[in-house]
Parts: structure tokens; sequence; C-alpha cells
């Protein structure tokens, strides 16, 4: 989950990196919490990320 308070901090991001170089630069924020849902382990940067967390969220449904 993301809090709302990083919310300002991720759109005005504008360097290279996406999402993940937010992160490095919240590191000192960050909590890590364990969860079953590996969808939640899924990038979306790319269509192929998009594609295969798209693909793992209908065999979810049609499970």
């Amino acid at each position: 989950m993301i809090s709302c308070k990083c919310i300002k901090h991720i759109l005005a991001f504008t360097g290279e990196g996406g999402l993940r170089e937010v992160w490095h630069q919240l590191e000192s924020q960050i909590v890590t919490v364990p969860v079953e849902d590996m969808g939640c382990m899924l990038d979306a940067d790319t269509q192929e990320d998009y594609n295969r967390l798209s693909d793992y969220m209908e065999s979810l449904i049609l499970s």
C-alpha cells in the first residue's frame, strides 16, 4: 500500500527509474509488510509487465 502522504512526491517526480526510484528516495520511510498475494509484487512499468499483471488478475477471477 502507498500512503496518501507520498502522493505529492510521486506526482512531482520527473527523473528516470519510475516508482522504484521514488522508493529509493523514500527508503527511510518505507515499512515492508508480508503478503501472500504475488500480484502485490508485480510491476506494471511496461506493456509486458502490464500484460503479466492483467493475466494474473484474470486468472484469479477465473479460478
